[in-house]
């Protein structure tokens, strides 16, 4: 078993996808698997994707017959998935070399927390660039500030820009038995932000989370 598994839906997303795989190609340690959720591309991107499959340890794509919505297929990967902790990833986007390689000693000194927290490079259109994420310091935090704090403050950031990818999920990594035990998956039926009930869940049954100031 592994210590990721890397959750990557793809619907028609052949401009992107290959970027992305060869992001993780280039990872400097490899204890990781790779499921592809095909939601019903239309596209070339699946063929792209199989080109790749062969240069990972453990790659497995699901197909599904119709496109369903990104929460779909997520739920998909996370029934597949076999790995520690879970890594949501987009078609569009793409890790950092040292993605594993930073978080593993993390996750090692603090005893397998539920959550780590990082930031991301934010590529615009135009290539403007800008470091996102949590405004935390880097550490440890325990269930009692998550409760008490975090959970409060980010409900929040429906109404305040300032905060307004702090929720998104390519910004952590999750324990999966965190996800599995408690039941939580995305709501298939929210089309849009489904992001962030998912993590709101997540952080009300986390007993912990570590906070990594690097974009990843």
């Amino acid at each position: 078993m592994c210590l990721f598994s890397v959750i990557i839906p793809v619907y028609n997303e052949e401009e992107y996808i290959s970027r992305c795989l060869q992001s993780l190609i280039a990872q400097t340690m490899n204890d990781y698997e790779v499921i592809i959720v095909d939601d019903g591309s239309g596209d070339h991107s699946i063929e792209i994707c199989k080109k790749f499959q062969s240069k990972f340890r453990y790659c497995s794509i699901i197909s599904h017959t119709k496109n369903m919505g990104a929460s779909a297929a997520r739920n998909s990967g996370i029934k597949y998935a076999t790995g520690s902790y879970i890594v949501f990833l987009d078609s569009d986007d793409t890790l950092s070399p040292y993605f594993f390689e930073t978080l593993i000693p993390k996750i090692k000194e603090y005893n397998y927390p539920d959550i780590l927290e990082f930031l991301m490079n934010y590529i615009e259109k135009d290539n403007c660039r800008s470091i996102q994420g949590t405004i935390l310091n880097e550490g440890l935090y325990e269930r009692q500030f998550l409760k008490d704090i975090f959970i409060p403050v980010h409900l929040e950031c429906v109404r305040n820009d300032e905060y307004s990818y702090t929720l998104f999920n390519t910004l952590r990594v999750i324990r999966r038995l965190l996800i599995t035990e408690n039941h939580i998956m995305f709501n298939v039926n929210v089309k849009r932000w489904e992001d962030w009930s998912f993590a709101i869940q997540i952080f009300l049954c986390a007993n912990n989370m570590v906070v990594v100031k690097m974009p990843l």
